[in-house]
């Protein structure tokens, strides 16, 4: 993760405007082995407000690789039971907004 905080000019002690890039790559067991699902980078924009509980954040962040297809699993009982092995929420394409991911949180972000 590198993150650029700039603050603006209006309200410089208060407000700064996030820019970001976050890379990272997970990794899936199959069941015998770990298999890597491949490196990705996000970039991002966001707005930070100094307040009394802390540090105040809205960040949209651009996923253009799309979801990746899973395991689905149900609860029945005690027991998870395998519904589709290859379940994908959305479809991989879209429009830009449809591939932003907003996020919202009060305090450090870590």
């Amino acid at each position: 993760n590198i993150e650029l905080r700039i603050p603006t000019p209006l309200f410089a002690r208060r407000v700064a405007i996030n820019a970001f890039v976050d890379g990272g790559e997970l990794w899936d067991h199959n069941g015998v082995t770990y298999v890597p699902g491949g490196f990705k980078i996000t970039p991002g924009l966001g707005i930070q407000i100094s307040t009394p509980l802390g540090p105040m954040r809205i960040d949209a962040a651009y996923n253009g690789y799309g979801n990746q297809t899973g395991r689905l699993y149900q609860i029945q009982g005690t027991q998870l039971v395998l519904v589709d092995p290859a379940y994908s929420s959305q479809s991989q394409s879209g429009s830009f907004l449809s591939h932003l991911q907003w996020h919202f949180n009060v305090g450090l972000a870590f």
